[in-house]
């Protein structure tokens, strides 16, 4: 029974962590798409997900236009 109610906290946790970086990933295209965006060109912003300055590194490819993000502080990577 013990087993049953600590697999259920996790769960619980982990999905609250989901939640919490899907909506940084939104809060993340409402900040790109107010910035001037160039493929190829790396830029860095504050991260959405964790909140640390400067963080998150974003870069558009060239070849494909897939969005490639990433946190240097909470880890979290992106790739759209």
């Amino acid at each position: 029974m013990e087993r049953m109610a600590e697999a259920e906290k996790v769960t619980m946790a982990l999905d609250d962590r989901v939640i919490d970086v899907t909506k940084g990933i939104d809060k993340l295209h409402v900040i790109i798409d107010k910035q001037k965006n160039e493929p190829g060109k790396r830029q860095t912003i504050d991260c959405p997900i964790c909140g640390a300055k400067a963080a998150m590194t974003y870069v558009f490819s060239p070849y494909n236009g897939h969005l490639h993000a990433g946190c240097t502080v909470c880890r979290v990577s992106i790739m759209q």
